[in-house]
């Protein structure tokens, strides 16, 4: 998601905001509150909840569980073939991808292939 902001150089408010992206719509409320009551841009960003994508949230596990990320992707970064995630039981291979977006609450889920006879 892409998040362009204006701040007023001598007050530090937020003037105003545009989002461009999946979700959106669901975060733009925010902005609208931080110019209704004159946040300053410090805290504007601090309380901004943009919803992350998988890769996103896979970064958040390797930085809370360092050596996990190279079990998941390969030399180029890639999803390993053998690794399968998924979002709310749906594999992010038939959605978008790492790109997919991950909202409050949804489950994401990571499953290594399993083969043999």
């Amino acid at each position: 998601m892409l998040v362009q902001q204006a701040s007023d150089v001598d007050s530090n408010e937020v003037l105003g905001v545009a989002m461009v992206g999946l979700n959106a719509g669901e975060v733009i409320h925010e902005a609208t509150m931080a110019m209704r009551y004159r946040v300053k841009i410090h805290n504007f960003i601090d309380l901004l909840h943009v919803f992350p994508t998988v890769a996103e949230v896979l970064k958040q596990l390797e930085a809370r569980h360092p050596g996990f990320a190279e079990r998941l992707y390969d030399d180029q970064g890639q999803l390993r073939r053998f690794v399968n995630v998924f979002v709310a039981d749906e594999d992010i291979r038939f959605l978008q991808g790492l790109d997919t977006p991950v909202t409050e609450g949804q489950v994401v889920s990571i499953v290594p292939a399993v083969a043999g006879g």
